[in-house]
């Protein structure tokens, strides 16, 4: 085998080896980005659909005790979404007339 193909072959092996390596790394990040993403529209969903369900009865006796059991269970703190109060709930679905 001449030298200069053995050359010309191992330097193709490590570019393609990096562009591999690379990729996953780009790809990778990709797949995280995409996952926060969803969390957050998770934990806003949830938040919508639990004022929502109060807002029925004018913010009083039937408050949904649910807000730990609904997916997502965890991990809506780190998008500063916690279980929402009367008045946080107020501003977010204001009732007719208010």
């Amino acid at each position: 085998m001449p030298k200069a193909l053995a050359t010309n072959t191992l330097f193709l092996v490590v570019v393609i080896g990096m562009m591999i390596f690379f990729s996953l790394i780009v790809f990778w990040q990709w797949v995280k980005l995409e996952n926060v993403q969803l969390s957050r529209e998770a934990c806003a969903i949830k938040f919508a659909n639990y004022c929502e369900r109060w807002a029925v009865c004018n913010y009083r006796d039937c408050k949904p005790n649910d807000w730990e059991t609904t997916n997502p269970k965890i991990g809506c703190e780190e998008f500063e979404i916690t279980e929402p109060n009367a008045d946080k709930c107020k501003q977010t679905f204001p009732l007719p007339g208010d």
